[in-house]
């Protein structure tokens, strides 16, 4: 068990994909950012989108569906916390 502060680096969405490329599967969990970061990678128009996405919606499942279904993905599962969408 840790107790104490721990400190990550910040990288933004490029970051990622200029170091490891294009995603298969992509999972977004940032602590109550999930569904903006979701909705932003979404209007990406320079990276290949991954074919599943799973998001920890926020409480934000509906903008992110339509989000989701405006960029050619339908949501094959939804539950209180996550939403899993798929091309």
């Amino acid at each position: 068990v840790f107790y104490g502060t721990f400190w990550t680096p910040l990288i933004s969405l490029a970051d990622v994909y200029s170091r490891f490329g294009a995603f298969e599967f992509m999972n977004l969990d940032v602590e109550g950012n999930s569904s903006w970061l979701f909705r932003n990678l979404l209007r990406q128009q320079a990276i290949t989108l991954p074919g599943v996405i799973c998001v920890e919606h926020d409480n934000m499942e509906a903008p992110c569906t339509t989000a989701a279904i405006d960029a050619g993905y339908r949501r094959e599962y939804w539950n209180d916390i996550n939403a899993i969408y798929a091309r």
